[in-house]
């Protein structure tokens, strides 16, 4: 449309205000500012010249951000952004809010610190020992025969022995393991 505004204003030698009339679907301001450019002129070519404030954080330092949450993930579940700028070897200017902003772009969260931390791998291996072992002692009974669940809220119970307490419950489980 501004081309053909500049061709009717400029070659055919029609008003503005002509086209004023002509067009009240646009605005008259816009019609003047098209009508009144030069044709040879391009309609878009002052649009990328200014691009907006360069970014605090380079591709690499994003990449070392990364890299660090992870690594710092493995060591505990509790960081800062600060210690997470430290240890990407992040310079002074950029601040922990560029780094939370990025992390929060990115998918990464704050979490609510738990009473129960993560599995370490310590944890994992010795649970892993622990399910090894309680397979080599018991047998397959046992789970089908020596164990009832209950959904009723009271927890798990053995089959020979139908109403006892909690604590009887855990006391002959116990002694089962130590006979196997």
């Amino acid at each position: 449309m501004s081309i053909y505004l500049r061709y009717l204003h400029q070659e055919s030698g029609i008003q503005c205000s002509e086209l004023v009339r002509r067009y009240p679907q646009y605005s008259p301001r816009s019609i003047y500012r098209h009508a009144k450019k030069c044709v040879g002129e391009k309609v878009s070519a002052k649009k990328r010249q200014n691009t907006g404030r360069p970014r605090k954080l380079t591709s690499r330092d994003e990449r070392n951000i990364i890299r660090t949450v992870h690594k710092l993930h493995n060591e505990s579940s509790c960081f800062s952004s600060k210690r997470i700028k430290s240890e990407a070897n992040i310079s002074e200017d950029v601040s922990c809010r560029n780094v939370r902003r990025f992390l929060s772009r990115k998918g990464y969260r704050y979490r609510q610190a738990r009473k129960k931390g993560l599995l370490t791998e310590n944890d994992k291996k010795r649970r892993s020992k622990f399910a090894k072992n309680v397979l080599k002692r018991l047998k397959q009974e046992f789970w089908t025969e020596g164990i009832s669940f209950y959904f009723d809220g009271l927890g798990l119970y053995t089959k020979r022995i139908p109403i006892v307490k909690r604590g009887q419950v855990v006391q002959e489980i116990g002694e089962r393991l130590e006979r196997v």
